[in-house]
């Protein structure tokens, strides 16, 4: 069996740390020789050294048990295992998914949306405002993204309720 160094210490993945976090996967690749790897034409059939196969899966399983559970559904998108275990898949992906002044606004908007609930005493009207609220701030945050990638804006707000 091949001896691939033990990792360094690799943050976990969070919704706010994903350039701290690709800096040392980064590290990592080099360490094992393998920062090609990380490369979109990287292709694994062409590697005949067991060593750097060893060192591949070792990069791509750091990698995805160094992501958190809060984020680990993130993997289940990724499509089929062999495109998913790729690191550069894995880190595109992640790249695209995290973003951490927008991803990780949209996560906590969702998050404190699906949270809402009507509270003791507090009136229909009063609870239907803080939905609405939250869905407006939820569109912002929806809308900077799609300009951000360059994508044209939908005709209609997708969370916005009508009164």
């Amino acid at each position: 069996m091949a001896n691939v160094p033990n990792p360094i210490a690799i943050p976990k993945l969070s919704k706010d740390n994903f350039d701290e976090w690709q800096v040392h996967i980064e590290s990592y690749a080099r360490t094992l020789g393998v920062s090609a790897a990380l490369k979109d034409n990287y292709d694994l059939s062409n590697v005949d050294d067991a060593k750097d196969k060893a060192a591949f899966w070792s990069l791509s399983n750091v990698m995805i048990v160094s992501i958190t559970q809060e984020l680990s559904h993130l993997m289940k998108q990724l499509g089929q295992p062999d495109e998913r275990f790729h690191p550069w898949n894995i880190l595109e992906h992640l790249r695209r998914e995290i973003r951490p002044h927008a991803t990780a606004q949209r996560h906590a908007l969702k998050h404190e949306f699906f949270r809402l609930q009507l509270e003791n005493g507090e009136s229909l009207s009063k609870f239907i405002s803080r939905i609405d609220k939250t869905v407006s701030r939820a569109n912002e945050a929806i809308n900077a993204a799609l300009q951000a990638k360059g994508a044209q804006q939908p005709k209609c707000q997708p969370w916005l309720l009508t009164k």
